[in-house]
């Protein structure tokens, strides 16, 4: 099956992710973690202790970086397709499949 095929609902859950040469702040890492959980903003905001509206300024600013940084065309930034952009881009390692998810400092 294709990569464009797959959804995030297909990405096991307790696949371990590593962050590549920190590209993202430590507050960015802990907002495309959850989103990749398949978390909504609301939920985000509560288990980060931060606005709703944060998340989503947040998630702009995540999203904007993607295209203007690195230049991936605006149809790939998406919620759903996040993990495999992240993915293909580098920005992500896929280091086994465990229970604990990883973040490299």
């Amino acid at each position: 099956m294709p990569l464009s095929e797959i959804k995030s609902r297909d990405i096991p859950r307790d696949i371990r992710i590593r962050f590549n040469d920190g590209y993202f702040t430590e507050k960015e890492k802990q907002i495309v973690l959850q989103m990749l959980q398949g978390h909504e903003n609301r939920a985000i905001a509560e288990t980060l202790s931060i606005g709703e509206g944060t998340v989503r300024n947040r998630i702009n600013a995540i999203y904007a970086k993607l295209q203007d940084d690195i230049g991936i065309p605006s149809d790939r930034v998406s919620r759903g397709g996040l993990f495999f952009c992240l993915l293909e881009y580098g920005l992500i390692d896929l280091t086994s499949s465990q229970i604990f998810t990883t973040i490299r400092r």
